[in-house]
């Protein structure tokens, strides 16, 4: 292929660049997002479990029948689906439209702060890293039948590599789009749904508990 077409090709996929990067960012952290949102299913049923059986006194006054343990997997599955997509529209909103390389200094962090520019990093960190990590790992299971050892190297690697060049530069991309609210407290709405997956992404999705 001439040297002018090869220019030609690299200038079209440069263009796209916007595109494919802001997937893979959001794709990084909606991975991370899941896990956590996994998790959360078992938390969510057995806190209905509990509650169910701590109302079965009041099931028997009103001689109503009370819900058997599985009947509560469906919505405590639906419950954890529905913060997984409200947790990823918060990241998409976080992430759509902003520059791919901003400025960043502590004087613009320090003008917009508020609730946002504290629980968008506070989701964004975990949920890569426990993105990374899946994808990493899923590279070792990939390679653990030809070298045990040489596939947990790679699997390493690939999950430092993906922080690193999804992870950190979408983080950037969040921070740099960051500006002076007009309220600083009105993002605070969203913290009920970031925090539990922040701590459960922390929890689940590093391998770092275990040596605690």
């Amino acid at each position: 292929m001439p040297i002018a077409k090869i220019a030609k090709v690299d200038a079209a996929a440069g263009k796209t660049r916007m595109l494919w990067m802001g997937l893979g960012q959001l794709g990084l952290a909606a991975l991370g997002v899941h896990l956590a949102a996994d998790h959360l299913d078992d938390h969510v049923y057995t806190a209905l479990v509990w509650g169910n059986d701590r109302l079965a006194p009041l099931w028997d006054v009103l001689a109503v029948k009370g819900l058997a343990a599985d009947q509560l997997q469906v919505p405590a599955a639906w419950t954890a689906v529905g913060v997984e997509l409200l947790a990823d529209l918060f990241l998409f909103l976080a992430l759509t439209l902003t520059p791919l390389r901003p400025t960043l200094s502590w004087k613009g962090y320090r003008a917009s702060f508020s609730a946002r520019s504290i629980l968008v990093p506070t989701l964004w960190i975990p949920a890569v890293l426990a993105g990374s990590w899946v994808v990493g790992m899923a590279v070792e299971d990939g390679l653990s039948m030809i070298h045990a050892q040489g596939a947990l190297a790679a699997g390493i690697v690939v999950a430092l590599f993906m922080a690193w060049r999804l992870g950190w530069t979408g983080l950037r991309r969040v921070l740099g789009a960051l500006e002076p609210p007009k309220r600083r407290f009105e993002a605070w709405g969203w913290a009920p749904l970031v925090l539990p997956l922040a701590v459960l992404a922390l929890r689940y999705g590093l391998p770092v508990w275990g040596w605690l």
